[in-house]
């Protein structure tokens, strides 16, 4: 079974995955990385008032097979300030 790795970038954090997983092809790979991109998303926001995230996957051989990302912006008006979890923010 092929295995591939899920590198990640976005809120600070950048990592390269050094396990990886065993899938049975590139597009099972491909869907768990659009999975593990939602639940990305999922536990930064409502972190802030925008947000890029990437996830990228490669093969055994280190050969890129599949990239999402996805970004998120949150604007009030022209200029307000957006109260995120108790906090304010410019």
């Amino acid at each position: 079974m092929p295995h591939f790795y899920f590198d990640t970038e976005g809120s600070g954090e950048d990592s390269r995955d050094e396990r990886g997983i065993d899938l049975p092809d590139e597009s099972s790979a491909a869907n768990a990385a659009i999975l593990a991109l939602i639940d990305m998303i999922r536990d930064e926001l409502p972190n802030g008032r925008s947000l890029d995230l990437m996830i990228s996957v490669r093969d055994c051989d280190g050969q890129p097979v599949f990239r999402a990302s996805m970004g998120y912006e949150a604007l009030w008006g022209q200029g307000q300030q957006v109260a995120v979890r108790g906090r304010r923010r410019n």
